[in-house]
This record gives C-alpha cells, sequence and structure tokens, in this order.
C-alpha cells in the first residue's frame, strides 16, 4: 500500500474519535461506542482495500505484524 493512501486511511479513521465519544456520551455505552468505531473502520478499510485492489497478505511474518500493532490499539 502507498504511504499517502495508508496516511488517509488513518486520518479517516481517527476522524470517527468525535463520533464515538458523542455516540458514548448520549446512547450507548463507551464499549459499544469502541465497537461501533471499529467496526466502521473495518468495513471502510475493506472498502479501500477492495477498491485499490490490494490483497492483504497473510503470512506469518504479517500476522505477527498485525498482531504487534494490535497491542497498541
Amino acid at each position: 500500500m502507498k504511504v499517502p493512501i495508508a496516511y488517509l486511511s488513518v486520518v479517516i479513521v481517527s476522524s470517527t474519535t468525535p463520533l464515538g465519544i458523542v455516540w458514548s456520551s448520549e446512547t450507548v455505552s463507551p464499549t459499544m461506542a469502541v465497537l461501533l468505531r471499529m467496526c466502521i473502520a473495518a468495513v471502510l478499510g475493506t472498502c479501500v482495500l477492495l477498491a485499490s485492489r490490494v490483497r492483504l497478505p497473510w503470512s506469518s511474518q504479517a500476522l505477527r505484524l498485525y498482531s504487534y500493532t494490535n497491542l497498541g490499539k
């Protein structure tokens, strides 16, 4: 994936933070707000991958990297 596309993806996902805060303070529990935010991010990320025809690697090294990056979230 090219760096500008990856950066744009991070910006789009991070821009849903205010939406999560509003949801958690008005309508649903904070845990549900986080779940909804991650689901929106997963759908958007999948759409970007499909639109750009990028194949997501599933090698053991890639899976290890994915698990390391999820530890920080």
